[in-house]
């Protein structure tokens, strides 16, 4: 009788439940020279060592769908004189997630693992109404701010919904841990595919598969940096 109670409050619980997901990317890479690269590239992110990454990067650099791409096109857009440009913590953002599992059969490493899977998963999930919670235990909450608000579940990487009657409820930031330099809202509202949570969950932790990526290529066993985009 108890483990029967017991089996339906955690089939009832708002924190246990079973839907859709997407798996964090495999740490293997095959490509020794790869691997050796991402490392380099984010010791170098990490020093915001501006030689090492426009060396490292291809002179046909594409930095948008509706540029002419190179690598003052780059600088530009990037602000990257600046001290404070923002590549460096968009850059360090997307090398934290990680890309995919290395093909030899491709010359191109793409990150983060949202993009270059997203056409994997079983179902038809519309990348502009979906994105993926990219972790574990998050937190969903019942307002957009840390301090006051309750958690009313916990998300593993889980694929949800972003309802756009509920998006301007984000623009109400109370408590901002830190700006979100993707571009986006500092919290996004969400939905499980279910509909059964809906909440609140920081800019971190919601990944659109259409957002940033960035894109590596490989010749003459060398790595160059060949995108840095964002959008369909």
């Amino acid at each position: 009788m108890k483990k029967t109670f017991l089996v339906l409050l955690l089939l009832n619980s708002p924190l246990l439940f079973s839907q859709p997901k997407m798996y964090p990317p495999t740490a293997e890479i095959s490509d020794y020279t790869l691997s050796k690269f991402l490392t380099e590239f984010t010791l170098a992110v990490g020093k915001k060592d501006k030689s090492w990454i426009l060396e490292n990067m291809s002179s046909s650099m594409t930095n948008s769908w509706g540029g002419e791409g190179g690598i003052e096109e780059f600088k530009e857009y990037w602000n990257f004189d600046d001290p404070k440009s923002r590549f460096w913590k968009v850059a360090e953002h997307l090398l934290i997630l990680g890309g995919s599992k290395y093909h030899k059969e491709s010359n191109s490493y793409w990150l983060p693992y949202t993009f270059t899977d997203w056409d994997k998963l079983k179902g038809n999930y519309e990348p502009y109404e979906h994105s993926l919670i990219t972790g574990t235990k998050v937190n969903v909450r019942n307002e957009p701010n840390i301090t006051t608000s309750k958690v009313v579940a916990q998300l593993n990487y889980d694929i949800v919904q972003l309802p756009i009657n509920k998006s301007y409820e984000t623009k109400d930031q109370h408590q901002e841990i830190e700006p979100n330099y993707m571009g986006g809202l500092s919290w996004e509202y969400i939905c499980t595919l279910d509909n059964k949570i809906c909440g609140f969950v920081y800019w971190k932790f919601v990944t659109s598969p259409i957002g940033y990526r960035l894109g590596l290529t490989k010749t003459n066993s060398q790595w160059k940096i060949t995108h840095l985009v964002a959008g369909d």
